[in-house]
Order: C-alpha cells, then sequence, then structure tokens
C-alpha cells in the first residue's frame, strides 16, 4: 500500500478565520483517518472544490479561536501518528515563548 505522506497543519493563526489542515496522498486508510480526528475534534472538515478530485487530499476545518485550534491539532496529531509518520510544515516555526507542536504535543501527554 502506498504511503499516505500525512500532514498536520494549523493555517491563519491568531485571526478569527484560524483553521486545522489535515492533508495526505488518497490511500484506503485516508477516510477511516479522517472520520476519526472528525469525531475527535468535533470539526466540520471539507475539501476545497479544486481539490476533491486530487489524488493529494486536503480537508479543512474552521476553528476560529487559538485555543481550540491547539487542542484540535493536538488530538489530529494523535490520531494521524497512528497511521503513519506525520509531518508537519510549522514544526521548526515558533516565536518569542511559543512552543513548537512537537513540544505542546509532549507536554499534553504529560
Amino acid at each position: 500500500m502506498p504511503k499516505m505522506n500525512i500532514r498536520v497543519t494549523k493555517l491563519y493563526q491568531g485571526s478569527p478565520k484560524c483553521s486545522l489542515e489535515v492533508a495526505f496522498n488518497s490511500n484506503s486508510e485516508g477516510n477511516r483517518m479522517m472520520e476519526e480526528i472528525r469525531a475527535a475534534t468535533g470539526l466540520s472538515f471539507e475539501r476545497p472544490i479544486a481539490n476533491r478530485f486530487a489524488m493529494r487530499e486536503l480537508h479543512i476545518a474552521r476553528v476560529g479561536a487559538e485555543e481550540p485550534l491547539e487542542v484540535a491539532f493536538s488530538l489530529a496529531l494523535d490520531i494521524a501518528d497512528k497511521y503513519e509518520e506525520v509531518h508537519d510544515s510549522q514544526k521548526n516555526m515558533k516565536g518569542p515563548d511559543e512552543v513548537t507542536p512537537e513540544q505542546l504535543k509532549k507536554a499534553m501527554h504529560h
């Protein structure tokens, strides 16, 4: 089975339009993973119209506030990690007094 190449990304952080994106190469396990992420986060993920027939699936959910975004991000990472290694394009991006997603994930497990 081809690798899913999963990526979980926070979009538009700090704005009222902040969102969570889960992207992966189309794979039969992807639907199951997205159902688990939807159930755990309570978010309504949608594929952008232009992406609906692409082989690389993008699923985006508007969250709207920073704290729920962090919680949803952590939950999505935990679930996606059960399927395959998760890549995060933001893992090394942080400002002063911020933590990376990996640091947040570790802190939330303790």
